[in-house]
């Protein structure tokens, strides 16, 4: 086997991985929709100073979310090429876009508000970090060189992601693995 493609294989690996962490998960079918509302999100932006939802709606609606956009990304086609790297960061991008809208509908309950809208911040954070990537993959720098430089960026706002998931106790919006603590 020829550097090139050892190189390409590994690339499109870590493109997938910096994709995961930065989005809740890995692939779904290309979608620059939002998800739909989860049960009990408000129907648009004028409801959401609505009443809050009950701590079990909030995580009901919050879990649906994140299990529909990690689906999604899951679902997305890896890149073949390093070409291909940008265009994939793009449509995970889009999925992460939708995620963001939808949790930001929610209406969490008083004692998890604060921390709702920090866990938001820091996945918009994540998004912000691999649009920088993804530009500049598309400026041309060497996609290798750019998402090394931003792993571990992306690795340590996943990690914050994680731990304000697990505190609102929002399974599916943790990386799968053991639980850390808060």
């Amino acid at each position: 086997m020829t550097a090139g493609p050892r190189r390409a294989g590994g690339l499109v690996a870590l493109a997938v991985a910096v994709l995961a962490a930065g989005c809740g998960g890995g692939g779904g079918s290309p979608s620059t929709a939002p998800p739909p509302p989860a049960p009990g999100a408000p129907a648009d932006a004028r409801t959401a100073t609505a009443a809050a939802q009950s701590a079990d709606e909030y995580r009901e609606a919050a879990n649906e979310i994140c299990r529909r956009s990690r689906l999604e990304t899951q679902a997305l086609d890896p890149p073949g090429a390093p070409q291909e790297v940008e265009a994939f960061l793009r449509r995970g991008l889009a999925v992460t876009a939708g995620q963001v809208e939808a949790l930001r509908m929610l209406r969490p309950p008083p004692p998890l508000a604060a921390r709702h809208r920090e866990a938001v911040a820091v996945v918009e954070r994540q998004a912000a970090v691999i649009a920088r990537v993804a530009d500049r993959i598309g400026a041309g720098a060497d996609p290798q060189t750019v998402i090394d430089a931003a792993r571990p960026r992306v690795a340590a706002l996943a990690a914050e992601a994680d731990r304000l998931a697990r505190a609102l106790r929002l399974s599916e919006c943790t990386a799968p693995g053991p639980a850390t603590s808060p």
